[in-house]
């Protein structure tokens, strides 16, 4: 039997004119898609007196219910609270570096000197903001803190002096709170009363002769089939990341229920704009293949941050239209170190026993710069007391904590293939690195420890000789199945900075058509620290709304410029 697409997008249903659809439903403004950026986009349309529908193929949540629920944000009066200083300048001068260009300084400006009042936008939505500041290295905070250094700032600031600040704001809760995140959001667009169809599938865009998107063709499933789509929609979650191949199934299953399942279509007039905020695409291997080969071939050891419906639907409805995918090559791939602190003290090396990466660089630096090495092969090389140190610290965490970022680390360490050695030599044979090399290493980590500064940009409280034997070697690579290295897609559909209008090929704006989120290529589609998603899905999506309230179809096809 032949596999379904994984992509749920058809081709357009093209029409002269609105008059000769016979529309079963219609609204100023079709959201396609109940994540982040499209609740977002939800709220900001009804606040300019929009009258908005919003589709979504599951019951809402997608990669934001799923994340970490951190908003990277500067200037903000949560961190005027915790008593830290920032300020934009600062802010941009770093973001410049780590998201490479993705946007022209225009918008990445408007971004930096708009996030302040994104933060002030949620916390009126009642978004808790109301634990302490983490000043510490981790790839999450405690649950306590509701502010951490996110990124590489303090690194930054050691390179070019601008002022370092954390600015990853977490949502207050237990565990990974991007379900906190979401339902503060989901909760208030349901005290707006925006109207929401869950459970239905966006299959086609409606567009008339002039090439304007005027509606959606979508397909409900039936109502007694819901429960049965809801439990396999809940079948894969990053949160249980220890059977992808289950997952895979249930990916192919859900395709084939849906196509079993559907109802006869309903068609959906946007008198003003449709919206796609349908995310990106790590759960569709075909087009992993397309982009990222070595993510593909390995996509069943890596945890794919994202949900079901990230199968890049979103992003085929908008190239149907006209539209262009761009900088599909680029994805967020991270691997942390941290926690347990006394792991950074280790020195990472490649297949060759080198050194190649500082060790408290962000968790995507840190995938990222592993991925590059032969192999994608990493290890991490420490001596008993740093070992030891680390375990004591892991068993000591509180137990959110230890199940969340502890446990993966001792099973990494117990069962993921480490290695012991009373010698460095022995050591090196049995990683099957060179000897000499990893010698050599070792030594020239030990003379930075005792000057104490690092040629790689370690921070010197995190210096450590390693001395003492037995010798360790914790497996880092992020093809290793419990090295839990996660990964999600960061190019989408090419938009137009100024309204998030979906461009065309020769750069210009396809009337009624806009695009948020992972759907789009936006401030974190080619550089990507923790927290920037949900910063531009909220950036993203008020934008886009912003736009299409005041489009009422009269834009068409104009040259943008950019």
């Amino acid at each position: 039997m032949t596999s379904p697409g994984v992509s749920v997008a058809l081709g357009p249903l093209r029409v002269s004119e609105a008059g000769d659809v016979k529309w079963e439903r219609e609204a100023d403004i079709v959201v396609v898609g109940f994540g982040g950026a499209g609740a977002c986009a939800a709220l900001e349309a009804h606040e300019r007196g929009t009258d908005v529908l919003v589709i979504d193929r599951f019951d809402g949540g997608g990669a934001t219910a799923y994340s970490g629920g951190i908003l990277y944000a500067g200037g903000t009066s949560i961190q005027e609270r915790a008593g830290v200083q920032d300020d934009v300048e600062a802010m941009r001068r770093y973001l410049e570096v780590e998201l490479r260009g993705a946007v022209s300084p225009k918008t990445l400006d408007r971004f930096c000197k708009g996030s302040r009042a994104d933060v002030d936008w949620l916390v009126r939505h009642g978004m808790p903001y109301g634990g302490d500041l983490f000043a510490g290295n981790a790839s999450y905070p405690p649950a306590s803190s509701s502010l951490y250094y996110s990124g590489n700032e303090r690194l930054f600031e050691q390179k070019t002096g601008a002022r370092a600040a954390p600015r990853g704001h977490r949502a207050a809760g237990s565990g990974f709170t991007g379900y906190v995140f979401f339902g503060v959001l989901k909760e208030a667009v349901a005290q707006a009363r925006i109207s929401t169809l869950t459970h239905t599938l966006v299959t086609r865009l409606i567009i008339d002769a002039s090439g304007a998107v005027i509606g959606v063709e979508a397909r409900p499933i039936a109502t007694d089939a819901i429960e049965r789509h809801r439990a396999l929609f809940a079948s894969v979650t990053p949160h249980k990341p220890l059977k992808p191949a289950a997952q895979d199934r249930a990916i192919e299953e859900c395709r084939r229920f849906e196509l079993d399942q559907q109802q006869p279509p309903v068609r959906i007039r946007a008198r003003r704009g449709v919206i796609i905020a349908a995310g990106g695409y790590v759960f569709n291997a075909e087009k992993l293949r397309e982009t990222q080969p070595m993510v593909a071939a390995n996509h069943r050891v890596l945890v794919r941050l994202g949900s079901i419906g990230d199968d890049g639907s979103g992003i085929d409805l908008g190239v149907s239209a006209g539209g262009v995918a761009v900088k599909t090559e680029n994805l967020y791939l991270s691997r942390s170190i941290a926690p347990p602190q006394a792991l950074l003290g280790g020195i990472a090396v490649n297949s060759k026993g080198e050194r190649f990466v500082n060790e408290d660089a962000s968790p995507g630096d840190l995938g990222m710069e592993m991925a590059r090495q032969p192999g994608a092969a990493a290890w991490l090389i420490l001596d008993r007391s740093q070992l030891m140190s680390a375990l004591y610290q892991c068993v000591r965490a509180k137990r959110a904590q230890f199940k969340m970022i502890y446990a993966p680390v001792l099973l990494n360490i117990l069962f993921g293939g480490t290695r012991y050695s009373m010698t460095v030599r022995g050591l090196a044979r049995k990683t099957g690195v060179s000897p000499a090399a990893l010698a050599t290493t070792i030594a020239a980590n030990n003379s930075a420890t005792a000057r104490g500064t690092d040629p790689l940009g370690k921070k010197g409280e995190h210096l450590h000789r390693i001395g003492r034997a037995p010798y360790i070697a914790i497996n880092l690579s992020v093809t290793h199945r419990l090295s839990f290295a996660k990964t999600f897609t960061l190019g989408g559909l090419q938009v137009d900075e100024d309204t998030g209008s979906v461009l065309d090929k020769a750069g210009r704006r396809i009337s009624g058509l806009y695009a948020a989120g992972h759907s789009a290529a936006g401030l974190c589609a080619a550089g990507y620290i923790n927290g920037m998603s949900l910063a531009d899905c909220v950036f993203s999506g008020r934008r886009a709304a912003q736009a299409a309230s005041m489009n009422g179809q009269q834009v068409g096809h104009e040259a943008t410029g950019t």
